[in-house]
């Protein structure tokens, strides 16, 4: 174990000295331009992204990742930090706008995994050793949450990392404070299905809408597969998205 510390701590202290890319492209809608607290918000989320894997890093044993992908990538919000946390991997990105993929292949040197399907019907073609997935699954309804999750799955090396944010037990408290704005009959929607069974989900505008589940209802969905360990942190991701982190490595 402390062989594991050492060389995450050496990891993490070689990304903490490294500079990371302020530059936004024009694509990004992550980033909403105003005065410097918008662009340091910005830089924070995906520095708690690398908090996050490091974090996974020490409870899984695994440091070293030949491959890593980054999913959705937008405008390179977390791909940036991982560029400079994994400078010894080849980092891949995908998102369901080719144009946001393309721009963070130009900027940051990426790879940009071809033939991405964002409805995950067909299967990834290649794995990763570590896979990183920030606020896709919190958008999906059950079915398409489902193929993502298996996707994922199969997209990760055997002894590999998948690290999935959800939605979950903070989302109450992040509406109490006014920090999550839908209107009241989407909140009974997505609610219903929580409490009801452990998933909600209520349709947004065009193709996005928002999830809400238990860490029950997730354990659910990957418990009978011995092929796979797994560990649940609650508001892990800047203090509002769970983290769902799969190790695969068998049990037996």
């Amino acid at each position: 174990m402390l062989e594991i510390l050492h060389q995450v701590d050496a990891r993490f202290a070689a990304y903490d000295a490294a500079e990371i890319s302020s530059e936004i492209d024009a694509c990004e809608d992550m980033y909403v331009p105003g005065p410097p607290e918008h662009l340091d918000h910005y830089l924070q989320v995906g520095r708690d992204a690398i908090a996050l894997i490091a974090r996974a890093m020490v409870m899984t044993g695994g440091t070293q990742f030949d491959s890593v992908l980054d999913m959705p990538c937008g405008g390179g919000r977390v791909t940036r930090h991982l560029v400079r946390f994994f400078p010894d991997a080849r980092i891949w990105v995908a998102d369901a706008n080719p144009e946001k993929a393309q721009a963070v292949v130009d900027r940051f040197g990426a790879t940009a995994l071809l033939n991405f399907d964002p409805g995950f019907h067909r299967p990834p073609g290649r794995r990763f050793g570590l896979i990183f997935v920030g606020s896709l699954l919190t958008h999906l309804d059950e079915a398409a949450f489902g193929r993502c999750l298996s996707w994922l799955i199969d997209a990760t090396d055997r002894d590999g990392m998948l690290i999935a944010t959800t939605h979950g037990r903070k989302l109450e408290h992040l509406r109490a404070a006014g920090r999550w704005d839908y209107p009241d009959d989407r909140w009974s929607q997505l609610r219903s299905g929580y409490d009801g069974r452990g998933f909600g989900f209520f349709a947004g505008e065009g193709e996005i809408g928002m999830t809400m589940c238990k860490p029950s209802w997730l354990a659910r969905q990957i418990e009978g597969d011995s092929s796979l360990r797994f560990i649940f942190a609650d508001a892990a991701w800047v203090d509002a998205q769970d983290a769902l982190i799969i190790h695969k490595r068998p049990l037996t």
